[in-house]
């Protein structure tokens, strides 16, 4: 494929596979200033070409990732009511282990005649 008379470089094309090597080690601009200088047009094109093709890739994983995460636990209210909901229910069943609790030893200070 060409465009303004430069070659793109895919997968089969004989540096498409240095040039994704060397974009997926190097994620800093410093990286790629020294090349700048060095490098054709169609260098810099295919490696800009290469460098959005995979900040699309991770941006939609991303997005996947999200959308996977919202559907099998909800959004950010849905998470703090079932939080909520679980302390309350927790407090809930504290609350009743300590009635019982009061009640077996009020039982137990009649039965020994230590009524309170």
């Amino acid at each position: 494929m060409t465009a303004h008379s430069l070659v793109r470089w895919e997968a089969g094309h004989p540096r498409y596979d240095a040039l994704l090597g060397f974009c997926r080690s190097h994620n800093d601009l410093v990286d790629y200033e020294p090349h700048f200088e060095k490098w054709s047009d169609e260098e810099v094109a295919n490696c800009a070409v290469t460098l959005c093709h995979m900040v699309d890739k991770m941006l939609t994983t991303t997005l996947e990732k999200k959308e996977k995460d919202f559907t099998e636990n909800g959004g950010i209210r849905e998470r703090m009511t079932a939080e909520r909901l679980g302390r309350r229910q927790t407090q809930n069943e504290e609350i009743a282990a300590l009635k019982a609790e009061v009640e077996r030893l009020k039982a137990k200070l009649k039965a020994a005649g230590l009524e309170p």
